[in-house]
């Protein structure tokens, strides 16, 4: 359906990426101050906590989009997104309860944030990039008895979540193939 609107639609992913935010992160930013006022969170923690939870958010959705956009369409995608997009979270959480305990001990928490903050960055540059494509091609798997098999993952285009998936091809070994009409 977001194919056959007039727009971009890099734009209605971000749009939607965006909505995704609004409805889930920023009810945990505005919650967060409240929470960490009834465990007995210190002032200067307590904004150092809101404003980690405001870059690493949207960090760890546009993230989540990056990884539903590789396994769009694809049989088990939601194993498969849990091993791709972990590891790139477990970044934005250490360094956001790093960015909070730097704040506990009174220490400087720049370095946290900065790096937070790169990461959002980063994960924008990565999740809405207009008119790249790449594709993932598999060649020359073996198969048994000398057959090869060439598989044509698909294009990923970076501006749409879908991939358009490719037919795989079984081709014959080189010597079969000679002499032949």
């Amino acid at each position: 359906q977001l194919l056959t609107v007039p727009y971009p639609l890099g734009w209605m992913l971000l749009a939607k990426t965006l909505a995704h935010w609004v409805i889930t992160g920023v009810p945990v930013v505005v919650m967060a101050p409240v929470l960490a006022i009834t465990y007995h969170l210190p002032a200067s923690a307590v904004g150092v906590l809101t404003f980690s939870l405001l870059l690493g958010t949207p960090t760890l959705i546009l993230l989540g989009s990056i990884g539903a956009a590789l396994t769009a369409g694809l049989r088990g995608a939601g194993v498969l997104l849990a091993f791709i997009v972990a590891p790139l979270m477990l970044p934005v959480l250490i360094l956001g309860a790093r960015a909070t305990d730097l704040a506990l001990a009174g220490e400087n928490v720049t370095g946290p944030l900065y790096l937070l903050a790169a990461l959002l960055v980063l994960a924008i540059s990565l999740a809405y990039r207009n008119g790249n494509t790449g594709r993932l091609d598999q060649r020359g798997m073996p198969l048994a008895n000398g057959w090869m098999l060439n598989n044509s993952i698909g294009d990923i285009n970076t501006a749409s979540t879908p991939m358009s998936r490719g037919l795989g091809r079984v081709c014959l070994r080189p010597h079969d193939a000679r002499g032949r009409a």
